[in-house]
């Protein structure tokens, strides 16, 4: 036998130190992150009956928050969120063909129904981000889990340009009238059933707007929830250019893909030479947005559309959702105090979670975790409004 061959005492000890060193760093990031990586929201909401009845139901929120080892940086929650959460069963829906009352052109609103729909406490109709759909991996997710772990009927409006489009018309973020044909067809189908409605991002702007303007809106709608939003467009498109170009770059991109998709439609109307060299959220729309339609200015349209003057008049119960390092939103300009205002408000704040991120786990997200902890949080609203 070569001596080489043979281990040393020394060799030992090496492999028995670096084991334990192993096993010392793997346990410190256990208890930094069952210690550090784990929060409670904090809720703003005035103590009425109603509140009390809903937050008693509300378990997740309850709950701590445990996020990954990586996760107090709210860029890497929200590129997770964009970049890797890429995989969601495929839902079967069953696809409704609407006509707008606006311009006679094509709505499509997406439902997946609980085996037994007669069993069903209430719809949640979901109005999801810029730019995404039925087909969206979090919308997959979140409209499964509401079928199947809480027996509601889910509906998904898909903003104008997802999908076809039959007139020269792309959604606008504050333009609630294709919402209202997609809520008239779900009372319709079942007239004695809650309908409640979920706006993530974009989407929780037009659901607020729509809550707190739409004069019907009060019998049609049993309560809101509004996820990761702005609320004011003019100060969130500047907070953009002026603070996060990046953001600012990626949502630019994907608005004039948008328009490049229908370009057929908007033959004349727009100047497609414009549109290209656009580089900000508001130089799209001031050549595409303001082009197509009534406004001067995007200050006109900003002002016109973002829900902030709508949230004092909203009526139903309406839980508002932000993480406070968002890179997306200026954390100094969220409402927090609004429900002092208005009783029906119930503003709900995380440190981390960034936008629409909110992953659980230790390094990774948590296997078999097909909800982020927000979305569970707006699911047991969801259920403690059909049952209020």
């Amino acid at each position: 036998m070569n001596p080489s061959d043979l281990l040393s005492p020394f060799d030992t000890l090496s492999d028995a130190a670096t084991l334990s060193g192993l096993l010392s760093a793997l346990l410190c990031v256990v208890v930094f992150r069952s210690v550090f990586c784990c929060e409670l929201p904090s809720v703003v909401c005035q103590r009425s009956a109603q509140n009390n009845k809903i937050l008693a139901n509300l378990p997740t929120l309850r709950s701590y928050y445990r996020y990954p080892v990586w996760g107090r940086s709210g860029h890497l929650q929200t590129l997770y969120m964009s970049l890797l959460r890429r995989w969601a069963p495929e839902v079967n829906y069953r696809r409704e063909r609407l006509t707008a009352d606006s311009d006679g052109g094509l709505i499509i609103l997406d439902i997946l129904d609980p085996p037994d729909a007669k069993k069903a406490t209430a719809t949640v109709l979901v109005i999801p981000g810029i730019c995404n759909s039925s087909q969206s991996c979090y919308v997959r997710e979140f409209v499964q889990a509401g079928v199947q772990q809480h027996g509601l009927r889910m509906a998904v409006y898909n903003p104008r340009g997802t999908y076809e489009i039959t007139t020269p018309r792309l959604f606008r973020f504050g333009d609630t009238s294709d919402l209202h044909v997609c809520v008239r067809k779900l009372k319709a189908e079942r007239p004695d059933e809650k309908i409640i409605i979920v706006g993530f991002s974009l989407g929780g702007n037009k659901a607020l707007r729509y809550v707190g303007e739409h004069p019907e809106a009060p019998k049609l709608i049993a309560g809101v929830v509004s996820c990761c939003q702005g609320y004011c467009a003019s100060h969130g498109t500047k907070y953009l250019q002026r603070c996060r170009p990046f953001y600012d770059s990626g949502l630019t991109r994907k608005l004039k893909n948008m328009v490049i998709r229908h370009a057929e439609r908007f033959e004349g109307m727009i100047d497609m030479a414009q549109l290209h060299k656009a580089n900000s959220v508001e130089s799209f729309d001031r050549s595409f947005t303001c082009a197509v339609s009534h406004y001067e200015t995007p200050e006109d349209y900003y002002k016109s559309e973002s829900c902030i003057g709508s949230i004092p008049k909203i009526k139903v119960p309406a839980l508002l959702f932000n993480a406070l390092n968002d890179p997306l939103v200026d954390p100094a300009f969220l409402p927090m105090n609004a429900p002092l205002e208005n009783p029906n408000l119930m503003f709900i704040t995380t440190r981390f979670g960034g936008h629409m991120g909110f992953c659980e786990g230790y390094f990774l997200p948590e296997l078999g975790a097909s909800l982020h902890w927000h979305e569970r949080l707006f699911l047991d609203f969801c259920a403690a409004v059909a049952c209020g």
